[in-house]
């Protein structure tokens, strides 16, 4: 009877053992799940701020307006082609210089594209034809609005400049801004020789936003234009696709492109109540460069919303 009893003993015992260790197998199970859960959490997080920041321009700069305060630099003070957004600093020549521009845009006067408007540098594309006749007007919107080469060469030719005198002042205008390092070549921006800075285009943003004619004609989605010798009215589309998104707030803005430039686009908007102004130079792909001031909204979007609760709070 005794070893009987001796034997369900020892069987209890070892039973009670098993059990014993599988429950503090199952606890430390438990506890490595529980460590582990965190640091998958965190990786992904930071993989998904990381893609706000892959701006595939190769400079950028960021700036709150109001406050001044720069929210993103990269490779600011780089020194680089600017392609089309040259046009600003060519309107702004011609509306400091503005007695010949009122003259003509007061007699409604008519101006023919020319031969001597083509462009022979880079033989871009134009609809304008040679032989067409709008107003002048018309004609700063087409050269603003939709960067029509043909319509600033003419501009300028039928406002009684010589091409190569108006390039110096389009050079003495950008010194007297503080652009220091910036220069240009030709009205258009065809040339490579047009150069500047993010930091020196935040200074023609400050400047072009002051003049309601360069913020009308840049933040138009279409350009309708009167041809006067065809009586036919020809639609321009604005490259900057901003200005068919209204919650971008565009206040004013210019694309450019050359081969040499990549894809260059300054621009002034109202986002989360707040005035931005944005420089992005050397993108590759026209997608990249508006993906780029896409991945910047997202960016600012929960510093803002984060400010506007705080804001909110402190007046309960």
């Amino acid at each position: 009877m005794q070893t009987k009893y001796r034997f369900y003993g020892v069987l209890i015992l070892v039973w009670v053992g098993f059990f014993n260790k599988e429950i503090n197998a199952r606890t430390t199970r438990s506890k490595t799940r529980t460590q582990v859960a965190p640091k998958k959490t965190t990786v992904a997080a930071k993989d998904t701020n990381k893609d706000f920041l892959l701006l595939r321009s190769e400079a950028v700069l960021i700036k709150e307006v109001d406050s001044q305060k720069i929210l993103l630099n990269k490779n600011a003070t780089d020194q680089k082609p600017i392609a089309s957004v040259t046009k600003m600093i060519s309107a702004l020549v011609l509306l400091k210089d503005e007695q010949p521009l009122k003259d003509i845009w007061k007699n409604n006067t008519q101006i023919k594209i020319a031969e001597e408007d083509k462009d022979t540098l880079k033989n871009s594309h134009s609809k304008l034809r040679v032989g067409s006749v709008l107003s002048a007007d018309l004609l700063f919107l087409a050269a603003l609005g939709a960067s029509d080469n043909r319509a600033i060469f003419s501009l300028v030719r039928n406002l009684g400049y010589d091409r190569e005198d108006f390039v110096k002042k389009m050079n003495m205008v950008a010194q007297s801004l503080g652009m220091n390092h910036s220069h240009f070549a030709d009205p258009a921006g065809l040339d490579p020789s047009n150069l500047s800075t993010a930091q020196d285009l935040l200074k023609l943003l400050d400047i072009a936003a002051q003049y309601p004619q360069i913020c009308n004609a840049t933040t138009q989605e279409e350009i309708e234009l009167f041809l006067a010798n065809k009586n036919h009215t020809l639609t321009l589309k604005n490259p900057n696709r901003l200005a068919k998104h209204k919650e971008w707030g565009l206040v004013v803005g210019k694309t450019g492109y050359t081969k040499e430039a990549g894809r260059t686009f300054i621009a002034r908007v109202k986002l989360f109540d707040k005035t931005i102004d944005m420089v992005f130079l050397g993108a590759h792909e026209k997608a990249s460069v508006f993906g780029d001031a896409q991945r910047i909204k997202k960016w600012l979007a929960p510093m803002y919303a984060c400010n506007a609760c705080n804001h909110y709070a402190s007046k309960q």
